[in-house]
This record gives C-alpha cells, sequence and structure tokens, in this order.
C-alpha cells in the first residue's frame, strides 16, 4: 500500500498553466501535468482539472488499497467525487511537503522558461504579492498576453454559488418569499459580489429556481417514543444547551442534531439519536 498525494500549484495567478501533481514519497514517484490555458471542450475547470488526475492515477497504478491525501482546493472537487463514487480510500489534506512543494516549482519553472525575473521568488506568505509582480510583468509587453488564462473557461457555472446546507442559530429571510427561515433548517445559500463586495443571500430550498451546485446539508431521521423527528446534524454552537433524550450537557463544537417537531425544536447528541434510529 501506497500513500499519495495530491497536490496544485498557480490557481491564483491570472497568466501560466495551473499544475497539477501526484507525488508518493515512501518510495520517491512523481508526476505532474499542466492544465491548458484553454480548450475547446464544454466542460469546467474542475471537469478537466479531475480528468488529468485520472490519467496520473492510471500511470502510476494506483489501487484502491493506497491512501489518497487530496488538497481540498475547489479546482478538485470534481475528483473528490469520483474519488468517492468509485470507493477510493482517500481524504482532505492541508499540504506542506513534497508535493506542495513539487507542484510550487513546477509552476515556478514555467515562468522561468518564458522570461520572469528569476530573482523573485514565491513563499508561502507571499502568494498575492508574487501574482502582482506576475501580472505587472505581463502587462509590460504585448506579447506577453499570450500566456493569460482564458479566464471564462475557469469561471464557475451559476449552480457552483449556490449551497444546499443547514441554517446555523440565527433567522433569516428568503430572499424570495420574504418569509422567515427558521434556525436549523435546511435553506440555500447565494454567495455573490456586488460593487466588489462578497454577499450573501438565503432562500427555502423550494424557493430557488436554480439547482444547488453544491451540497454541506446532513440530515437524519429518528423514531423517540413513537414519534419520527427529522433534522439536521451541525456543530453545537450554543453553550448550556441540553440533550433532550439523555438531559446531559452539549459541548461546543460537538455534531448534534437540532430538528422540529410542528414548531418545537428538539437538540440531541448525535450518539443519542442512533440509539433510536431506524429505517423511516
Amino acid at each position: 500500500m501506497k500513500t499519495w498525494y495530491v497536490e496544485d500549484a498557480g490557481g491564483g495567478c491570472r497568466a501560466f498553466s495551473e499544475i497539477l501533481v501526484l507525488v508518493s514519497e515512501d518510495p520517491p514517484e512523481v508526476y505532474t501535468t499542466k492544465i491548458p490555458l484553454t480548450w475547446e471542450e464544454n466542460i469546467t475547470i474542475e471537469q478537466m482539472a479531475s480528468h488529468f488526475v485520472i490519467e496520473m492515477l492510471q500511470k502510476a497504478k494506483v489501487t484502491k488499497s493506497d491512501q489518497l491525501l487530496v488538497c481540498s482546493g475547489n479546482i478538485f472537487h470534481e475528483f473528490h467525487r469520483w474519488l468517492t463514487a468509485e470507493g477510493y480510500r482517500w481524504q482532505y489534506h492541508k499540504m506542506d511537503g513534497m508535493a506542495h512543494q513539487i507542484a510550487e516549482q513546477t509552476f515556478y519553472q514555467q515562468l522561468i522558461e518564458a522570461g520572469f525575473p528569476p530573482f523573485v521568488h514565491p513563499s508561502d506568505h507571499n502568494y498575492r504579492l508574487y501574482y502582482f509582480f506576475v501580472d505587472k510583468w505581463i502587462d509590460q509587453d504585448p506579447d506577453r498576453q499570450k500566456y493569460l488564462k482564458d479566464r471564462n473557461k475557469r469561471a464557475k457555472p451559476l449552480e457552483q454559488y449556490y449551497t444546499l446546507k443547514a441554517n446555523n442559530r440565527r433567522q433569516r429571510i428568503c430572499h424570495h418569499c420574504h418569509r422567515p427561515i427558521r434556525p436549523y433548517d435546511p435553506m440555500v445559500e447565494y454567495k455573490y459580489k456586488q460593487n466588489g463586495r462578497r454577499q450573501r443571500c438565503y432562500f427555502h430550498p423550494q424557493c430557488t429556481t436554480i439547482n444547488p451546485g453544491k451540497c454541506k446539508l446532513r440530515t437524519h431521521t429518528f423514531y423517540h417514543q413513537g414519534k419520527a423527528l427529522t433534522g439536521v446534524i451541525c456543530p453545537c454552537k450554543n453553550e448550556n444547551l441540553v440533550c433532550f433524550i439523555c438531559k446531559r450537557t452539549l459541548e461546543p463544537g460537538e455534531e448534534t442534531f437540532f430538528g422540529y417537531d410542528q414548531e418545537s425544536l428538539y437538540q440531541a447528541h448525535l450518539s443519542c439519536c442512533q440509539t433510536f434510529a431506524r429505517d423511516v
């Protein structure tokens, strides 16, 4: 069994190809590829990245018994889904080792080969400044426009700005029907920018005409004392809440069930709910 790391570099720069790497540290084994600046196919950058990483997996003969540690970045969202659907052993991982170094060095090498000043180096703490210097260098010569990425191809589909999730402990107002969204009810969050500022608005799931491209909603249904309760699972952020089943305190940060019986909100330890759980 091997442990493989999947990392990317260059996604925050408006020029030069994103780098994707597949790395085993022990034994050392390295695969790299680049996402083209543009492409003809009508697919997203996430689908393009997934295609290239899967090709690297095949070249490396990665098996389902191997462990895959994958960057959590948006560029890998399609690949994350593929790994789960195909039954691979994988998890998110914050990259800071060999895979990270190889990805960054490979991206940096692209710039050097194009003539970018080699004395300007990136570091983990100055990516934004480094990409600013790259932008200025590109703008100095019209011939360097050929290194720019196709931003239209990399734009997220509208659905990716909508997320199905659980509301937190605050009541919100639906942007469509203007009626309340109760605390801990399912909702759809829409993120967008207006005049350069990030904005959010919220909908009841039945009030949006856009099918959310992301889902962070976790639900659970169980019977207790002859009554079916359906609710959401999310971390407890309130102090002094008590589990209605075992009467013990719910700790902040603990995964907690929140569900309504008509207008009454019930909260419980997830483990207590699972004790009573059955198919409904």
